[in-house]
């Protein structure tokens, strides 16, 4: 049964539905779209793997690399009108590209923002223990100030009350004095 469909068929219409098959491939790998789309994905993935964009050659199932410039001969042979996809393929590849690039901008500002906030809470925290510090110095200033000024009102006090009992013990040496004197004549 084979043979027969084997004979029917020209190795160039072998490569001709290979190619179709993988462009179909390739197609639905750019879009996104697989399995959905396309009836044959998942025998043409195991077969080509992951479509590499690179270079645009592509390993048929026979092992043979086909490139370009050979699937550029094969469509001029054919004689026909061939719609390309690559304009399209590339807009689209820019556009996912566009879109990763935005992605990992917008991830970037958001890290930045993060990073900016962090710094802010830090910086509001180190203010914040300042503050408390100077406030702590103050009050600490102050109270030094105020023992200083008990001290010195108590040096005072005391040597008020040391002038007071020397006026005392002076009073009373002269009345002693003026005693004497008086006894002695």
């Amino acid at each position: 049964m084979l043979m027969k469909v084997i004979n029917k068929v020209t190795p160039d219409q072998v490569r001709w539905k290979i190619n179709a098959l993988t462009k179909k491939y390739k197609d639905c790998i750019d879009n996104g779209q697989g399995a959905m789309s396309f009836k044959y994905f998942n025998e043409m993935h195991q077969i080509l793997g992951r479509y590499n964009d690179n270079g645009g050659n592509y390993r048929l199932a026979s092992g043979v690399i086909q490139n370009q410039e050979d699937l550029d001969r094969d469509k001029s042979k054919r004689n026909i009108p061939y719609k390309t996809s690559t304009p399209f393929r590339k807009l689209r590849a820019e556009r996912r590209a566009k879109v990763e690039l935005d992605k990992q901008w917008i991830d970037y500002i958001r890290r930045q923002e993060e990073q900016k906030q962090i710094r802010d809470e830090r910086y509001e925290r180190s203010l914040r223990l300042k503050e408390e510090e100077l406030q702590l110095r103050k009050k600490e200033l102050e109270i030094k100030q105020s023992l200083a000024l008990k001290k010195l009102q108590l040096k005072e006090k005391k040597q008020e009350e040391m002038l007071k009992i020397e006026r005392e013990k002076c009073v009373l040496l002269r009345k002693l004095i003026a005693d004497q004197e008086l006894i002695r004549q």
